[in-house]
C-alpha cells in the first residue's frame, strides 16, 4: 500500500529536490555571472548596490530625521510618544524597503 502511493505521491525528499530545482538552476546562472569578475570589481558592485539602497530609502530616513528634531523640541510627552510611534512606523518601511 505505501509503495503504491509512493509511486503517485512520491517521497519528501523527491518533492524537496523538485521544488528546490530552480531555484538551483538560478543560483547556478548567478554563479556563471559572479564568478566573471574580479574580487575588486564584487567590492565596487557591494558599494554601488549600498549607494542605490540608501537612494532607495533616502525619503524615509529624512522624514525620520525631521520627526527626530521635532520630538526634541516638543515638550509634551504625549505628542513625543505619538511621534515616536510614527518614527517606529518609518523605520520599519525603510527597513522592509532595504
Amino acid at each position: 500500500m505505501i509503495k503504491i502511493l509512493n509511486a503517485f505521491l512520491g517521497n519528501k525528499s523527491g518533492r524537496d529536490v523538485k521544488a528546490l530545482t530552480p531555484i538551483l538552476i538560478k543560483i547556478k546562472e548567478a554563479y556563471e555571472t559572479i564568478s566573471q569578475h574580479s574580487n575588486d570589481e564584487l567590492r565596487a558592485k557591494t558599494q554601488e548596490f549600498k549607494q542605490r539602497i540608501a537612494d532607495y530609502i533616502a525619503d524615509k530616513e529624512n522624514q525620520i530625521n525631521e520627526i527626530k528634531k521635532k520630538i526634541e523640541l516638543e515638550e509634551n510627552i504625549e505628542e513625543r510618544e505619538k511621534m515616536w510611534e510614527v518614527v517606529d512606523k518609518l523605520e520599519k518601511e525603510s527597513y522592509e524597503k532595504s
